[in-house]
């Protein structure tokens, strides 16, 4: 049962008057952690209670110290610790950290709580360490910079197929983590205005790796390495059931573990993620945006998206349906690998940007976009808009110039809006790096790609503990907050 929980008020009113109890002793100690305790006193964790009541029972021993447990964990993440053992073993041995915290000088809980907590956020019974085939790598890319391709040709299709339908799972282990995520970091920051118009948003995904502690080799269950057989097949045991080999093309390496997919705004003054996902290392970039991407319109139905940008792994015909189904606007680099491939008939030339091209070889000019029933692009004659075009072919009998139309159906790809290489294109995508930005934050400034956690659960845990803190640093440098200023006000007052 939940029956003691601090609501944010109380637990304000309890950091006030503990910071001026420990002021005398602590003031230096107060300072260094001001950062902290300015985050967490806009922490407000009052939604998570109506969040976490349903998975609690009704009966037995009520559980106390939940809020004070989750601040506790956010505050391990803001001071770079990956391990909850030494983070309790810090917690007790500073009165300043347990003041900010929100608990009772020598009312720590244990390890084990701090574990009890994040398994009743993870969805699903722990994995039995069952004995399975030897893990292997995939291979390796041709291309230097290239991503690994799907497992399975058409396999981006047939999910987007399930999207469109509302039949993509809405049900995942992580689901809970994602929707304490929503309440407590991304919903007060819209409130604030961090994300920019939530009616229209500008959003980018991206995928990063993150390794597990686990080894990828496992524990063999055979008796092959009594006759000195070390490179046998047999079935192995390991200690990270989820965690699979992936590749990283930006470091160009393998890695063992999982990757972590971002939605983040590009709209605002900051780079906050609006989404967190998690997948084994295998899963390719382009089917895991398709779930990232359903799941984000699920958590926040009030926010309307209207362009979403990518890098070229996500080229793909199904994903450009798919938005254009939802009604935005896929701003997505070209795949090399896809050139030469589209959907336009033959007779008509068209570049490889998606821009036609006149019988005398020019390329035409991009004269609007008509967005009523006729839902259509047009193109003008790049002689008759004055443009510096020596052209000695009439094309048209007209002085207004021969014109062209393309429609956006005809080829999603190429037939892009706004025009695909144009000035606002290229702007647009610029913004892609937004999500890059919020994959640095999480896995290098916070350092969940040193946690090494040997599990999925924890592994997720801690990504979402860092992106808890990525919004409070914006929140607070956006009001210009400090607590140690703001306290020392009222103690100036009360004295």
């Amino acid at each position: 049962m939940l029956v003691f929980w601090q609501s944010h008020a109380e637990y304000q009113q309890f950091v006030t008057e503990r910071w001026l109890e420990l002021y005398t002793n602590h003031a230096g100690n107060l300072e260094y952690h001001d950062a902290l305790i300015s985050k967490l006193w806009y922490l407000d964790l009052d939604p998570v209670l109506e969040l976490l009541a349903p998975y609690y029972g009704q009966s037995g021993r009520p559980a106390v110290n939940q809020p004070q447990i989750l601040r506790a964990l956010v505050a391990m993440s803001h001071c770079g610790y990956d391990s909850v053992t030494s983070w309790v073993k810090v917690l007790r041995s500073d009165p300043v950290l347990v003041m900010a915290c929100g608990f009772e000088d020598g009312h720590i809980p244990g390890i084990g709580t701090f574990y009890d907590f994040l398994d009743r956020l993870w969805l699903e019974e722990p994995k039995q360490k069952r004995p399975r085939a030897k893990n292997r790598k995939p291979g390796k890319p041709q291309k230097k910079g290239e991503k690994l391709k799907p497992r399975h040709d058409g396999i981006v299709a047939q999910i987007v197929d399930k999207a469109m339908e509302g039949r993509t799972a809405h049900h995942c282990p992580q689901s809970l983590f994602q929707k304490l995520f929503t309440q407590v970091a991304v919903l007060p920051s819209a409130q604030l205005g961090l994300l920019g118009d939530t009616n229209n948003l500008t959003i980018s995904g991206d995928g990063t790796p993150v390794e597990s502690g686990s080894s990828p080799y496992g524990k063999p269950t055979c008796t092959c390495r009594k006759p000195r057989i070390f490179s046998c097949d047999c079935k192995r045991i390991y200690s990270d059931p989820d965690a699979r080999w992936g590749w990283d093309s930006y470091r160009e390496v393998f890695f063992y573990g999982y990757s972590i997919y971002v939605y983040s705004t590009c709209d605002g003054n900051y780079d906050l993620p609006l989404l967190l996902d998690i997948a084994q290392a295998n899963r390719h970039d382009g089917p895991f945006s398709v779930f990232c991407l359903s799941r984000l319109r699920q958590l926040l139905p009030d926010f309307i998206f209207a362009r979403a940008i990518y890098d070229s792994a996500h080229d793909a015909y199904a994903i450009y349906k798919l938005h254009h189904f939802w009604h935005i606007a896929p701003i997505i680099d070209l795949n090399l690998g896809n050139t030469g491939n589209r959907k336009y008939p033959d007779k008509i030339i068209i570049s490889e940007n998606g821009v036609p091209i006149c019988p005398a070889g020019h390329k035409m000019v991009n004269w609007g976009y008509d967005p009523n029933d006729r839902n259509r692009i047009k193109w003008r004659c790049p002689k008759a808009c004055r443009k510096d075009v020596k052209c000695e072919i009439d094309c048209s009998n007209s002085a207004y110039g021969r014109t062209f139309y393309t429609k956006p159906t005809d080829d999603y790809r190429l037939f892009t809006n706004p025009v695909r290489g144009s000035k606002a294109w290229k702007d647009l995508y610029n913004k892609r790096s937004s999500a890059e930005r919020v994959n640095k934050r999480l896995t290098v400034d916070y350092k969940t790609e040193q946690t090494r956690c040997r599990s999925k659960k924890g592994a997720f845990a801690r990504i979402t503990l860092a992106g808890i803190n990525v919004h409070l640093d914006a929140q607070i440098k956006d009001k210009q907050f400090s607590f140690f200023s703001y306290a020392t006000v009222i103690m100036n007052q009360v004295a």
